[in-house]
């Protein structure tokens, strides 16, 4: 994980940058011969900004990025539809953005 931030009386920003990676396991039996690690990876990025544009008004802002894969096992199926649970090639990947803004209005002590 990384980060930093800077500012002054009136913006700050952070950011902050994360990955994950590893090899994994399989949930698929090896004695059937699925000797296939199911690995997963995650990345993600955040943005937090706070400004104070005027005596009465603060905004804050903070954005997130994230992206994910990971490998699983499943079913797979003959020609006369028998299954099996087994290494297949299936992913899932997951991307995400989220992000918020708040205005406050008042007066400062």
């Amino acid at each position: 994980m990384a980060g930093g931030s800077f500012g002054n009386d009136y913006v700050t920003a952070s950011i902050t940058v994360s990955g994950t990676k590893t090899d994994g396991f399989s949930t698929a039996s090896e004695e059937d011969g699925n000797s296939e690690n199911d690995g997963y990876e995650n990345k993600s990025a955040g943005l937090k900004i706070n400004a104070i544009p005027s005596e009465i008004i603060d905004l804050n802002f903070n954005l997130h990025l994230a992206e994910s894969e990971y490998d699983m096992d499943g079913f797979t199926y003959d020609a006369n539809w028998n299954s099996e649970f087994g290494d297949t090639l299936d992913t899932q990947n997951t991307d995400e953005i989220t992000g918020r803004l708040e205005v406050s209005m008042g007066t400062r002590n």
